[in-house]
């Protein structure tokens, strides 16, 4: 079953009384940049294709309500700017960012998100999303 099925499924049986939440929130995640097209199927960082040179590292970001608002109407945005190291090579073509539990190697991809524009990342870059620009939805 997909993360976010689990996940989804998790939530609607907490919200109607089917099972106890007892899960524990992580104090800290992970955003990634892939330069393949990530899509509904891809659960695992496996299925991302990252940077693989340039400093290119996972972006760690605290899992708190200073760094997330509160949500409404099923969505949540970043109340922090999130900006990766500067690239010291090209990372190559962005085409999604996402979430996982992971500062790196494989783990659970929780969100993820087409950039457009998709983003070049070339010798001394700097990726920056500023606040409000990543938004997290349940659907």
């Amino acid at each position: 079953m997909p993360a976010t099925l689990l996940c989804l499924n998790n939530i609607l049986n907490y919200n109607f009384g089917a099972i106890a939440y007892t899960q524990t929130l992580p104090a800290t995640m992970y955003f990634g940049l892939s330069t393949h097209l990530l899509t509904a199927t891809d659960v695992a960082t496996t299925d991302a294709v990252e940077p693989t040179v340039g400093s290119y590292a996972r972006k760690s970001f605290t899992n708190n309500d200073t760094n997330w608002d509160t949500s409404t109407l099923g969505t949540s945005h970043n109340d922090v700017a999130l900006t990766f190291i500067e690239s010291t090579a090209s990372w190559g073509t962005a085409l999604s960012i996402f979430i996982t539990d992971t500062a790196s190697g494989a783990g659970n991809i929780w969100w993820y998100y087409t950039l457009n524009p998709e983003i070049i990342i070339q010798d001394n870059t700097i990726v920056n999303f500023p606040i409000g620009s990543i938004i997290v939805s349940m659907t």
